[in-house]
């Protein structure tokens, strides 16, 4: 009896695990968005990206980085700080939870648009 108690409690153990195994993955999809520089705050390292929808409106994100984000300044590496407000760039990204976690930032040529 113990031991087919303890298969059914691994069993429900396994099969609860399912559900978080997927969300914790569909978490890790790469995003991407091209927009223009709002703020940069290279202490609280945060970027602030203002993108324009498909309606013409425009809506604001803030990005967390980290010491593995990769900046690109004209096609070279680069730093947070060395982004300005209403530049041009495409950021690479993770939502997490509430929030967005910036993998890759480049600075491009041309205006600041949705991709």
């Amino acid at each position: 009896m113990r031991g087919v108690t303890a298969v059914i409690l691994l069993a429900l153990i396994v099969l609860s695990a399912i559900p978080l195994a997927l969300a914790s993955g569909k978490s890790s999809e790469l995003h991407h968005l091209q927009g223009e520089v709002v703020s940069v705050d290279a202490t609280a390292k945060s970027l602030t990206v203002k993108e324009t929808l498909k309606d013409g409106k425009t809506k604001e994100i803030t990005f967390t980085t980290d010491t593995k984000t990769k900046v690109t300044i004209q096609g070279k590496a680069g730093q947070l700080s060395d982004l300005t407000a209403g530049e041009a760039v495409k950021v690479s990204y993770h939502k997490t939870g509430n929030g967005h976690h910036a993998v890759a930032i480049a600075q491009i040529a041309g205006t600041a648009t949705k991709s």
